[in-house]
């Protein structure tokens, strides 16, 4: 269990889900300018970006049952980050 986020990579923090496996994943509230889908492992924080586009308004984030991360957005549509690629 993470009781406390080390260095996030954003001031002000929105969704935020448990990794199946380990650590969080999380973004930026819809206000913040956002660089990528961040995942905290407990340890570290590492940042996601969508292949062919920036993450404009994010609104919301789940993880299913395979492990792969859905990141809705306002203006944008859905993403979906795969466990295996992490792409």
């Amino acid at each position: 269990m993470i009781k406390r986020l080390k260095n996030p990579l954003y001031p002000f923090i929105g969704p935020i889900v448990e990794d199946p496996k380990k650590g969080i994943w999380y973004l930026p509230d819809e206000d913040t300018a956002c660089k990528g889908l961040a995942y905290f492992d407990g340890q570290t924080n590492k940042l996601f970006n969508p292949p062919h586009a920036v993450l404009e308004k994010p609104s919301s984030l789940a993880v299913d049952g395979q492990g792969n991360v859905w990141i809705g957005t306002w203006f944008n549509g859905l993403y979906k980050l795969e466990r295996k690629t992490r792409k």
